[in-house]
């Protein structure tokens, strides 16, 4: 997904769950075709992101 900015710079959101595998350790973005950051893309794909919201028990 693409972003535009007031200056008309394209910004990507990177889709780091469907990085194409283009090295050892280097992956590239589906959308814009960029390499993404080694150490960005582990942090991104380590960690599961989990829905944290509060439940009143009454």
């Amino acid at each position: 997904m693409t972003k535009r900015l007031k200056n008309k710079k394209k910004i990507c959101r990177h889709d780091y769950k469907n990085a194409i595998q283009v090295g050892n350790v280097d992956y590239q973005c589906p959308l814009c075709e960029k390499l993404l950051d080694p150490c960005e893309w582990f942090l991104m794909n380590s960690f599961e992101f989990i829905d944290a919201t509060t439940v009143n028990k009454k």
